[in-house]
């Protein structure tokens, strides 16, 4: 298990497209006792992954980094989160129900943050303690993953479409939303009826921070199993 903590001596990637939001995010890292790094952009991700290891031990990024680079920021923080350095979001564009970048990363996206709402320091500590809790394995209710049936209703055609998804055990009954390319991944010619094992976050409460990834197919239940002769 990684062990990750915030020290005073603790570097802040600061990753941004725009000098002026870099300042500002540099300030409140400053601000809460911690050592800001202003990242230089790199076009490649995993080139820019590579860079940050070397020179932070955390990162805060902004969403949308298109003036300079053609990835998101959201694909950033998840392949940060996954190599073990603690990574978050912080953009002016957190609707997540329009915006697939963000929908299709958001099971390793600890928190996201808007701008100016968000940007002080005390909101930065939390939200950088609460992705070094995850990577250190300790997730809140509302956050932890678990694994369960989902089921397609309706598919967006478009390449950079999106699916509405009912997840059954979910209490809070809403369509669950993801992008059509992270089913097709799995699945050839996913349509309305086709389930899926996937992780989501069964305890969340809020329609907008509910996220569905790491999907499996299910096979069609056959007559012998539903009657348990298999």
């Amino acid at each position: 298990m990684t062990t990750v903590t915030l020290e005073p001596d603790t570097r802040v990637a600061i990753v941004d497209d725009v000098d002026l939001d870099a300042e500002l995010t540099e300030r409140a890292v400053r601000d809460a006792g911690l050592q800001p790094v202003v990242a230089h952009l790199e076009r490649d991700l995993a080139e820019m992954v590579e860079a940050l290891l070397g020179t932070a031990d955390v990162a805060v990024c902004d969403h949308r980094l298109n003036r300079k680079v053609s990835y998101p920021g959201a694909s950033l923080v998840e392949s940060l989160m996954r190599v073990g350095m603690p990574a978050v979001l912080l953009t002016t564009f957190a609707v997540l129900d329009d915006d697939v970048d963000i929908l299709g990363h958001r099971r390793y996206i600890p928190d996201i943050l808007v701008r100016g709402r968000d940007s002080s320091s005390d909101h930065l500590i939390r939200s950088l303690t609460t992705a070094a809790e995850e990577l250190n394995g300790h997730y809140s209710r509302e956050r932890q993953p678990h694994r369960t049936v989902v089921r397609v209703e309706s598919c967006d055609s478009s390449p950079t479409g999106t699916c509405s998804l009912t997840v059954p055990a979910w209490p809070i009954g809403e369509p669950v939303y993801v992008p059509r390319a992270a089913l097709e991944s799995v699945a050839r010619d996913v349509k309305a009826g086709d389930r899926f094992l996937a992780e989501v976050n069964l305890f969340c409460t809020d329609p907008l921070d509910v996220y569905a990834a790491n999907f499996e197919v299910l096979p069609p239940a056959t007559l012998e199993a539903v009657l348990g002769l298999s």
